[in-house]
């Protein structure tokens, strides 16, 4: 799409500036990469309910890549969501939206979640590409459950096999990521808390237009004033524009990066668990050595001592790779991040192509009616 520019360089006597249109590929929240190519999913609430005494809804989910339009219900999701979780341990999972009976007014809360939760997992490199979610995106609800339930790898235990990581056990580097990625996360808050707040303004101030309008409108029928009637009909636009630039499209945007930074959260989380569980295993294999030799039994203690070894070399090599995605999945964040400064930017161009065009008509209502006045 070709950028529009408009000469704003002057401005006219009545402050009539038009905004400069932007290109709109600026706004896209993509995650650009060699790697893998982002999918486009859909996920639409199927009307008509499932199920016999306990009703319960599907989606319809519609996959770009794949050309696919399937049916889940939630305990799909859920059965995927759990598979992720033991498959791909360190890595970041996106929450689902809750396990909760909906209210009918909830389900499309929901259904915006769970096209979230799809978008961030088709978006990421290594999740992406796994055999059960492209069966997931191309197989029916009734389907999928035997097919993944046998499929179960975990990534951890098959890179070990490939490669070797180094100890690069840093807690305290996952720490400060943690706490930087969490005070990032109350900023952001805060920022969608300002938006939905101005969103909710232009809302009030559609509704006051439009009831202008109306009165006016109203009005201008008993007394026969074809001026109340024309200005009726400029405010009735202007509460049009206010409801076209609503901010549902950009709520979306802040809401998808507030969960990705929740997920990197998360995966912290669990590399420290980890870590702690680790410990305290190896504090209770120590104590138990020591019982064994105390009671002086040299070939189970020997035997036992290879088997604690081993063990803990497993887990010192969990945890290692673990870190390693951690310092991955943060540069995966950080390309996030970057596209904050464009929805910043579109929350801007929106206020400002609104509040132009509101007071373009405002404007010609004054110059049209004060030119009949003085006449």
């Amino acid at each position: 799409m070709e950028s529009k520019q408009i000469n704003t360089e002057e401005p006219c006597e009545n402050c009539n500036n038009e905004v400069k249109e932007i290109n709109e590929d600026v706004f896209d929240t993509k995650i650009p990469s060699d790697r893998y190519i982002s999918d486009v999913i859909k996920v639409k609430i199927v009307p008509e309910k499932k199920g016999g005494f306990l009703k319960y809804t599907e989606y319809e989910i519609s996959s770009e890549n794949y050309k696919t339009s399937v049916y889940h219900r939630y305990t799909d999701f859920f059965n995927l969501y759990e598979y992720f979780l033991k498959a791909y341990e360190f890595r970041m999972i996106p929450r689902l939206p809750p396990k909760l009976l909906m209210l009918s007014a909830l389900l499309e809360e929901r259904r915006s979640g769970l096209q979230r939760w799809l978008t961030l997992i088709s978006q990421h490199p290594i999740l992406s590409t796994d055999k059960i979610f492209k069966f997931f995106l191309v197989h029916n609800s009734n389907e999928f459950h035997q097919d993944f339930c046998s499929e179960l790898k975990n990534e951890c235990s098959m890179s070990l096999s490939i490669m070797r990581f180094e100890k690069i056990i840093n807690l305290e580097n996952i720490l400060t990521k943690r706490e930087q990625i969490r005070k990032i996360i109350n900023h952001l808050c805060a920022i969608k808390n300002i938006i939905s707040n101005q969103i909710k303004k232009r809302n009030n101030q559609r509704k006051d237009y439009g009831d202008l309008a109306s009165s006016l409108c109203s009005i201008s029928k008993n007394i026969k004033d074809d001026s109340l009637k024309e200005i009726s009909k400029n405010f009735l636009e202007i509460s049009k524009i206010t409801e076209n630039a609503n901010g549902n499209l950009l709520d979306e945007r802040l809401e998808l990066l507030n969960e990705v930074l929740i997920a990197f959260n998360d995966l912290c989380d669990r590399i420290i668990y980890r870590k702690q569980t680790s410990f305290s295993n190896e504090k209770s294999s120590t104590n138990s050595f020591n019982n064994i030799w105390f009671k002086n039994i040299i070939r189970k203690q020997n035997t036992n001592n290879e088997e604690d070894n081993e063990r803990m070399r497993v887990q010192q090599n969990h945890l290692s790779f673990g870190c390693y995605c951690v310092i991955e999945e943060f540069k995966l964040v950080e390309k996030y991040l970057k596209l904050l400064p464009s929805i910043v930017l579109q929350f801007t161009y929106n206020e400002s192509k609104t509040y132009s065009d509101i007071s373009h008509i405002l404007h010609n209502i004054i110059d049209t009616e004060s030119d009949k006045l003085n006449t």
